[in-house]
């Protein structure tokens, strides 16, 4: 009845190479500046090793993100607690945190409410941040404060021999005029920076500067912030009064653009932000710093709404109807906790003890401070960090603990530095080794080779060797400090120029095609151009949106905004497309060629959300919502409906509807699927190991068992009856064997991970053996097929070659030398017009002006029909009908 229904089963096992693609998309977004992931094809996993540079200065950034991808750790965010030395420049400083609890015992919460995306060095973002005072205010000694901490700077000497400096995202740092102080302060500058941080001033000026190690540069007078310098050339120059930011504007070759206005009123509150398109109200109650409402565009129905108790926030309504609740210890005394006092706290310190889904503990111990979480169903996690080394020492999520150390070493370079990440079954997932200049040279990972690292005199990494295998090479031209050619294990090259801005302006993949880009003069793509002359062209307003769009097939786009950020019309090609919002900023009409296409009306109470979605033939669906978001209900145009039912944390515990009666779950502790029962009370039952992962799963047809290695790989799986399936590994992480009763199947590798062979030994002592071939953008080029029969005697072979465009679209398939296939394409559109066999058959292909198939057409040899294919599709690109008719 409904396609979208939810999926709830699903058992996904990690691959190793999980993070090696995150951190290639990583570089692409970040490192080449507007060069798409999709464009650098298959550079992107030679590309991946090049971001652990980046590791070389900011391990603690290697090891969050590589807390969240390979630990799953999503409800953590655990960087740095304060004055690390690992912070990034671009304003994404936080306080180590466990849901909704900082360290120091404050809340944790920000509302996002801008960022900075017109120039390429970096979205710098723009956040409402809670703190706690630092100072006492009317009859409150503590009380809960909102502030935009990129909206506040200063760098002041405090006497000769100290700067203390505060950040554009909040941190504080105090810089000393010591050899062995960690933030130093110079006469000049170094052209080799070896701290995060350095502050430069001459004598006694009022001018500081603050370098950082990447190259970005804050210039200081009197105290108050003028300009950040960029390594591009850009600058930002702020107009300030005392510490606190009233505009920032973007320089570039002599030309302006103004990126944000901050209005403050006579008490110096912060009450209108600008920041592009985007506008914000801030209101306050009476005098006090406590902030009422947050209206964007000064709209009340949009608004965020805060309430207090005893000057501590203790309610905020959202604009969704969601209301959230949060209680504070105040006055806390630890003789009454019956615990010492925690090191950041004073006496009668107030901390938060619950929100409207957990509640949290705070104590210390002799291995740090320990933040814990339970939610309603007494499920906890839990972090612990050492307040002394400044660093997280485990993370603890139901009792699956995975255990960080740092490393102890008497060299300031390599100090405190990330060193291993122990797994909740005591092996090692990550373990990083430096040399004496505080680089990584090595690193190893759970159940893959070890990857070493090599560094030219500029701290630039040259080379990177996985295992045995020859390495990867970085070439660099002069001093720039990124690559302009990279070689990989097979010797294959891509090459990269960049513009005097050091973005890509060209880039030649391995299999030589050539990609070109340009930009605009604030930095912004605005070109490409792809190989066989493929194109495309963007067109931006002032705030760097996309509002043209051309393509070398003739696609138009073009997009227009109302004062409100919004989008309000498309105009592709031929079709106008319309779009109306109601007050609350939600979709409310969508127009096609002046034509009422589709609308919704949204109806609220105090629990759910009621969404109405009416076609342009009048037929409703109709949607409910909790303030979760979850899905509660769904009801169709011939008024079937399926209910959702959800448990306290808002885990799926099954539905129902006219198909398939109930469907219940029944989850562990440990948030994991246990149980799964429908109307006929066919169950299906899972159990897990101790580490969380799948061991056993019984059904009425089946019963299923598996074994993990202490890498937390599938070794063994019994489906019962006797079939069962051993897996080997190479010392890369990678399936070598699979062994079942009937036959063993295995693989041998190359140096990118591609599959060079497969065997196949069957019972009978018979084989099969696949060589497999590729071409330098990774697309399969051979498939060479032997069998054998038990005597080892070579029976048949048949070998099969692909050819490739410049495109990496197939256009020939080869079968021991005869074409069997050939496909042509629109040299306009693009799209496949025509496949030829070898047998003399060919399909035709036909395309809607949206470029979506509606016919294939079989011809024989003598052009006589053999069948037609149709293809119907609506306007929400879904295909509702397919016809084939043969003759």
């Amino acid at each position: 009845m409904f396609h979208n229904k939810q999926t709830v089963l699903q058992t996904a096992h990690s691959s190793p190479n999980v993070l090696r693609n995150v951190l290639g998309d990583v570089l692409v977004r970040n490192d080449l500046n507007g060069l798409s992931k999709e464009s650098l094809g298959q550079s992107v996993g030679i590309h991946a090793l090049y971001i652990l540079r980046y590791s070389v200065r900011y391990t603690l950034r290697f090891f969050y993100l590589f807390c969240f991808v390979c630990l799953g750790l999503s409800g953590f965010f655990v960087p740095a607690f304060a004055q690390s030395n690992t912070l990034s420049n671009h304003w994404d400083y936080e306080k180590t945190h466990l849901k909704q609890i900082s360290i120091d015992g404050s809340l944790y919460k920000k509302f996002s409410l801008a960022r900075f995306n017109q120039f390429p060095e970096a979205a710098l973002s723009i956040e409402l941040v809670h703190s706690l005072s630092r100072y006492s205010w009317d009859v409150y000694q503590q009380f809960s404060l909102w502030t935009v901490p990129q909206l506040n700077s200063y760098a002041v000497s405090l006497g000769s021999d100290q700067i203390a400096w505060l950040a554009p995202n909040g941190e504080e740092i105090n810089f000393y005029q010591n050899a062995k102080a960690q933030y130093q302060i110079l006469e000049v500058a170094p052209a080799k920076l070896t701290r995060p941080w350095t502050a430069v001033r001459e004598g006694n000026s009022n001018r500081i500067e603050i370098h950082s190690d990447e190259d970005w540069v804050y210039i200081y007078r009197d105290g108050s912030l003028k300009l950040l310098e960029l390594p591009s050339g850009r600058r930002l120059s702020f107009k300030t009064k005392l510490s606190q930011i009233e505009a920032i504007t973007l320089v570039v070759d002599g030309r302006q653009k103004v990126l944000l206005e901050a209005e403050y009123d006579s008490l110096r509150r912060l009450i209108d932000l600008s920041v592009g398109p985007i506008n914000y109200r801030f209101e306050y109650i009476g005098d006090s710093e406590f902030l009422k409402s947050l209206l964007p565009f000064g709209i009340v129905e949009r608004g965020t709404f805060f309430s207090y108790d005893n000057g501590f926030i203790s309610e905020l309504h959202l604009p969704n109807g969601e209301h959230q609740v949060f209680n504070w210890h105040k006055d806390f005394n630890p003789s009454e906790a019956g615990s010492e006092r925690l090191a950041f706290m004073n006496d009668n310190q107030a901390f938060l003890y619950r929100d409207s889904e957990y509640i949290y503990s705070i104590e210390q111990s002799k291995k740090g401070i320990s933040l814990t979480a339970s939610n309603r169903l007494d499920q906890t996690e839990s972090l612990v960090f050492n307040s002394i080394k400044n660093r997280l020492s485990r993370i603890d999520r139901g009792g699956q603990k995975h255990e960080i150390s740092w490393k102890k070493d008497s060299n300031p370079a390599i100090k405190n530095k990330l060193g291993k990440i122990t797994a909740p079954n005591g092996t090692v997932l990550l373990d990083l080794t430096y040399d004496s200049e505080g680089r990584v040279i090595r690193m190893r990972r759970r159940g893959e080779a070890e990857i070493a690292f090599k560094y030219d005199t500029l701290e630039r990494m040259i080379e990177s060797k996985r295992g045995s295998y020859p390495p990867t090479h970085y070439f660099f031209e002069g001093t720039d400090d990124k690559p302009h050619k990279i070689q990989d294990p097979l010797g294959q090259s891509a090459i990269y120029l960049y513009n005097d801005r050091g973005q890509i302006r060209q880039y030649t993949s391995k299999n030589g095609g050539i990609y070109k880009f340009e930009y605009n003069e604030w930095g912004q793509l605005i070109h490409r151009n792809y190989p066989m002359g493929v194109w495309l062209s963007l067109t931006r307003d002032t705030h760097g949106r996309v509002i043209e769009l051309k393509h070398s097939n003739e696609t138009e786009v073009r997009r227009e905004y109302d004062d409100y950020n919004q989008l309000v019309k498309v105009i592709h090609n031929e079709d106008v497309w319309e779009y109306r919002y109601d007050l609350q900023g939600r979709l409310s009409a969508v127009y096609k060629n002046s034509n009422l296409w589709d609308s919704f009306s949204y109806l609220a109470d105090e629990d759910r959300l009621k969404v109405v979605e009416r076609g342009e033939d009048g037929v409703e669906k109709v949607s409910e919502y909790d303030l979760k978001g979850n899905l509660l209900k769904q009801t169709d145009p011939l008024g079937n409906s399926i209910n959702y039912h959800y448990d306290a944390i808002g885990q799926l515990l099954g539905w129902e509807d006219q198909e398939s009666g109930v469907i219940d779950f029944e989850y562990d502790k440990g948030g994991n699927l246990v149980l799964q029962k429908n109307k006929l009370d066919h169950l299906v039952k899972r159990k897990y190991n101790p580490f969380g992962l799948l061991k056993e799963k019984d059904t009425s047809e089946q019963a299923l068992r598996i074994e993990y290695d202490k890498a937390d790989r599938i070794v063994f799986m019994d489906y019962g009856q006797g079939q069962t399936v051993r897996f080997k590994y190479d010392a890369y992480g990678r399936v070598i064997e699979a062994r079942t009763g009937n036959s063993i199947t295995q693989y041998e590798y190359n140096a990118l991970d591609q599959v060079t062979q497969k065997t196949d030994v069957y019972s009978n002592q018979e084989k099969s053996v696949i060589e497999y071939g590729y071409n330098e953008s990774g697309n399969k080029t051979l498939m060479k097929l032997t069998r054998y029969n038990s005597q080892g005697e070579r029976l048949e072979g048949m070998r099969v070659r692909n050819e490739y465009d410049d495109l990496d679209r197939l256009i020939k398939v080869f079968q021991n030398k005869r074409l069997i296939l050939e496909n042509r394409y629109s040299e306009k559109e693009l799209t496949l017009e025509e496949s030829l066999y070898g047998n003399g058959v060919r399909d035709l292909f036909s395309y809607n002006n949206d470029g979506k198939l509606v016919k294939r057409i079989t011809l024989a040899p003598d052009n006589s029909v053999l069948s037609e294919e149709s293809y119907t599709w609506n306007d929400k690109n879904e295909i509702i009908a397919n016809e084939r008719q043969f003759y």
